[in-house]
């Protein structure tokens, strides 16, 4: 939700509506509850083990240098976000430890993961 103020004194708020069908549930969850770095951190260790991570699934993703995703597979099924965390084969960690900074992260995640940065992952042709 953003607020901003327009004019003289008005008070103008915008709140974006997003509309998910049950099986994207999982991942829209895991997405809107976790820190921007933490979100980032995840899609990296994605990228990493040659998959894609968005609020809409979780697939294995075939990248080629200077082209990025040039092709994308079939999202595995999850019901619930704690799902997600198990097909990627990591700890799960709940929402209240997802707040974390770019210099802290939260015990779990760092013995879990560790730190990686989105851009940080291999661009060569992948292949899982």
């Amino acid at each position: 939700m953003g607020v901003c103020k327009l004019g003289s004194s008005r008070l103008h708020r915008r709140i974006d509506l997003k509309a998910y069908p049950g099986c994207q549930g999982a991942f829209a969850v895991l997405y809107f509850t976790g820190s921007a770095h933490f979100n980032r951190s995840l899609r990296a260790f994605c990228k990493r083990a040659g998959l894609t991570l968005s609020d809409a699934g979780l697939s294995l993703a075939w990248r080629r240098k200077g082209y990025g995703k040039v092709r994308v597979g079939e999202s595995v099924r999850c019901a619930e976000e704690r799902d997600v965390f198990e097909a990627l084969g990591i700890e799960y960690v709940a929402p209240e430890y997802r707040e974390c900074g770019e210099e802290v992260a939260t015990a779990a995640w760092e013995e879990t993961l560790g730190h990686f940065d989105e851009d940080s992952g291999s661009e060569e042709e992948e292949h899982f």
